[in-house]
């Protein structure tokens, strides 16, 4: 199953046990990108933490959320922005350089 975390699960219940719906039956595809712009509209490029916001790897185009809870737990988006989650960040295509607020001197 492939979560729309854009994980693949060995089942439904593992999906949802992980907080995620199932996008659809088989394995995630990875579709490397370095950019949003390698990604459709509607998905965004995502760097995982290793990539460094895309400084020494490549990221998955990942389905950008429609919905995100008014959770604060702030994060420094890869453009910069400081976003209220991780959600929210996600949501306006930006993957994440680090939890917290972004520096105000960037």
């Amino acid at each position: 199953m492939c979560g729309c975390d854009g994980q693949t699960y060995s089942n439904e219940c593992k999906a949802h046990a992980a907080g995620t719906s199932v996008l659809h039956t088989g394995t995630c595809q990875t579709n490397g990108c370095s950019s949003n712009a390698d990604c459709a509209p509607d998905d965004f490029c995502a760097f995982d933490d290793a990539a460094q916001c895309g400084a020494s790897g490549q990221g998955t185009c990942t389905s950008r959320p429609d919905y995100c809870t008014q959770h604060y737990d702030p994060v420094c988006g890869c453009d910069g922005r400081t976003y209220s989650n991780s959600c929210m960040a996600a949501n306006q295509g930006a993957s994440i350089a680090h939890d917290g607020p972004c520096s105000t001197n960037q």
